[in-house]
């Protein structure tokens, strides 16, 4: 499950940037084929991922902690910047050497479009580390730019800047991502966005509930690797 939790955390890497206000985001991730229900939540500077009802992921930008919630057994385990900064590494060994700096990409259009969710979209290319990143963007989508930036923003964090090498620079983007699509490890991803709602959220969305005991601090070891990234 926590391994589960740290691939769809990996995720907002190749995809994110968001700003200034709070967005509910909602996307359907596949992987190899299988579905899964993912609710990002911003408020900045926190950001939390939900995976269906099992688990939710509280990322602070400020403090570069995230905080994983088992949500059936009422606990919760805090992920010290060090790990997450070990996972950014595992990542790192595990897509390759990179062959330039993320802020040399260039997002080639291929010709292809297709409509997604409503929005006419247009796909392009690129490479991270030497894998294939394939994006349908939908050029017209409102205030694009915004929703991009601030979800970028979560990286911000020293803890999280080890991700940014292997994200898409939010300026990059001429429209807003609706589907990504990577193959890593052998594991085909596809993260396509549902929905975005820009809103007022809670505080109490991005803190542990009161009924929840905390677990003792894995070791680096034992925190389970990221397997996929995806850019949007």
């Amino acid at each position: 499950m926590l391994k589960r939790g740290f691939q769809v955390v990996a995720c907002l890497v190749l995809w994110t940037s968001v700003a200034n206000a709070d967005y509910i985001v909602k996307q359907r991730l596949e992987t190899d084929g299988q579905p899964q229900d993912v609710t990002i939540k911003i408020k900045e500077p926190k950001c939390r991922v939900d995976t269906g009802e099992q688990l939710s992921a509280i990322i602070d930008s400020t403090t570069g902690e995230t905080t994983m919630l088992i949500h059936p057994d009422k606990v919760y385990m805090k992920v010290s910047p060090e790990q997450i900064k070990a996972q950014a590494e595992a990542m790192k060994n595990l897509l390759g050497s990179q062959t330039k700096d993320s802020g040399e990409l260039e997002l080639k259009p291929t010709g292809k479009k297709q409509t997604l969710n409503g929005y006419e979209t247009e796909e392009y290319k690129t490479a991270l580390n030497n894998i294939e990143v394939t994006l349908m963007i939908a050029r017209t989508f409102p205030n694009y730019q915004k929703l991009v930036r601030t979800l970028y923003n979560v990286q911000s964090s020293p803890a999280m800047m080890a991700f940014r090498s292997m994200s898409v620079p939010p300026e990059k983007y001429p429209g807003m991502p609706i589907r990504s699509e990577v193959e890593v490890a052998g594991k085909k991803v596809v993260t396509t966005l549902e929905s975005t709602v820009e809103t007022t959220l809670p505080d109490s969305d991005f803190t542990v509930p009161t009924d929840y005991k905390e677990l003792g601090s894995a070791a680096p070891a034992e925190v389970p690797v990221p397997q996929n990234g995806q850019a949007q």
